[in-house]
């Protein structure tokens, strides 16, 4: 898919359908993190500060995004604020979540499957 991309980076807020995450942490994309879509927070990782988003599929997405339909996780670990993750994921839309008080928040919208961004994308074209 052509607007599929990587999302690198923070767990910023954890919600019931998925995560906020503040991506654009490039150097998680090694060896051995990238093995898995999830990496613990004691990770030594750093944002790219003049990350510009490509337009070619799987090129890493800067910024705040929602991430949702997640992978089951093989182990027993659970992502938790401030964890790291690492996933092709696939745009889905917008997504509107409370980040401070009562504070609205619209951002990207990806799904790390694509049959879920798919369904996501046809029910917000109504």
């Amino acid at each position: 898919m052509q607007g599929r991309r990587t999302i690198c980076g923070r767990i910023l807020k954890i919600l019931p359908d998925g995560l906020v995450v503040e991506s654009g942490y490039t150097n998680l994309m090694r060896a051995p993190l990238s093995r898995s879509w999830l990496a613990p927070g004691t990770v030594q990782a750093t944002r790219e500060v003049n990350l510009v988003e490509g337009n070619e599929p799987g090129c890493v997405c800067p910024g705040l995004v929602f991430l949702t339909a997640l992978p089951k996780s093989r182990s027993t670990a659970k992502p938790k604020v401030y964890d790291y993750v690492v996933i092709q994921a696939y745009p889905a839309g917008q997504y509107t979540y409370t980040s401070v008080g009562t504070l609205q928040r619209t951002v990207r919208r990806f799904a790390a499957s694509l049959p879920t961004a798919i369904r996501l994308n046809r029910d917000a074209a109504g």
